[in-house]
C-alpha cells in the first residue's frame, strides 16, 4: 500500500482561506495591480543558461497554465524593478508559482529566484508560503486539521504554518523567527504530545492531523531558526517520544528536502 502522505499535491491558496484565520481572495490581485505593467514581452530580454531569449518567447516555451501575469516592481528598495512572472498551472491542489528575475541592464534581466507551490499568497512585497500543501497528506487526509482548541489543562493548539520571504538583491530570504514564535511553536508542540500517539495499527493509517500539525510545526520552525536540522530534531525527539518516531522523522526529511528543492528560500 503507497502512503498518501508523501504525494505533493497543491492547491491554490489564492482561492482559499489564508493560514492563521485570515481569508483573503485572489491574494495576488493587489500586487499586481499596484506593479508596472510590461507593455511588449517581445522587447524584453532575458538571460536563461547563458543564452538571450524574449521575455515572450520564455513565457511561450517555458511557462503554461490556466493563467499568468507579469510585472515589473521594485521589490526590495534599490530602485529597479525586479520582474515577477506568476504562474497557476491548474490541476487538482495544483500549482501557484512565482519566478523573479533581477535587472542586469535596460530591460534585460537573469533568474534570480523561484517558489513554487500551492500556498504563496503576497502581502504589499512580502511573500507568505504556507507548508499547508506540501504536508497535506502526512499520516491523514488532505482537509484533515488538529482542532483549535483548549485540552483538559487549559492548553492549546495554535495553527502556525507559514513563513515570510522578502526578496532582497537577488535572493528570497526567510523572515528570521523572534522569542515570541519560538515559544508559540513549542506550545504546539507541548499540546501535540499532551494528546499521546502509539503509532496507529499501521503506518499508512490516517489520523487526526497531529502529525501533520507537528510536521508543519516543525518545518516553520526549521526555516525560521536558521535551517539548523541537527537542533530541528533535537525538538522533535523531545515532543514526539512515540514508536514510529524514526519513520515519521524519515518522512518529514523527505518532504522538507522537496520543498527546498522546489524553492528559493
Amino acid at each position: 500500500m503507497s502512503r498518501p502522505f508523501l504525494l505533493l499535491f497543491f492547491f491554490p491558496l489564492s482561492l482559499a482561506v489564508m493560514a492563521q484565520g485570515d481569508t483573503q481572495t485572489d491574494c495576488y490581485e493587489t500586487f499586481f495591480a499596484t506593479a508596472a505593467k510590461v507593455k511588449n514581452t517581445k522587447t524584453v530580454k532575458l538571460v536563461v543558461n547563458k543564452k538571450i531569449q524574449t521575455l515572450f518567447a520564455y513565457l511561450k516555451q517555458t511557462i503554461s497554465g490556466l493563467e499568468q501575469r507579469v510585472a515589473l516592481k521594485d521589490l526590495d528598495g534599490d530602485g529597479r524593478a525586479e520582474l515577477v512572472i506568476y504562474n497557476f498551472t491548474g490541476g487538482a491542489h495544483c500549482c501557484d508559482e512565482f519566478y523573479f528575475f533581477k535587472n542586469i541592464s535596460g530591460s534585460v534581466f537573469a533568474p534570480a529566484a523561484r517558489l513554487y507551490a500551492g500556498s504563496t499568497c503576497v502581502s504589499g512585497t512580502t511573500f507568505l508560503y504556507d507548508f499547508a500543501e506540501p504536508f497535506g497528506y502526512f499520516y491523514t487526509c488532505f482537509a484533515c486539521e488538529l482542532d483549535e482548541k483548549k485540552n483538559s489543562k487549559g492548553e492549546k493548539y495554535e495553527r502556525i504554518a507559514n513563513i515570510s520571504l522578502t526578496y532582497k538583491a537577488g535572493k528570497l530570504l526567510v523572515s528570521p523567527g523572534d522569542a515570541a514564535l519560538k515559544e508559540k511553536l513549542l506550545r504546539n508542540l507541548r499540546y501535540i504530545k499532551s494528546l499521546g500517539w502509539d503509532g496507529g495499527a499501521k503506518n499508512d493509517e490516517f489520523d487526526d492531523g497531529r502529525r501533520k500539525a507537528l510536521a508543519q510545526t516543525l518545518a516553520v520552525y526549521y526555516f525560521s531558526f536558521g535551517k539548523n536540522l541537527p537542533e530541528t530534531k533535537k525538538i522533535f525527539d523531545a515532543y514526539y517520544p512515540y514508536k514510529d518516531a524514526a519513520t515519521v522523522w524519515k518522512d518529514f526529511g523527505v518532504l522538507l528536502t522537496n520543498v527546498q528543492s522546489q524553492n528559493s528560500f
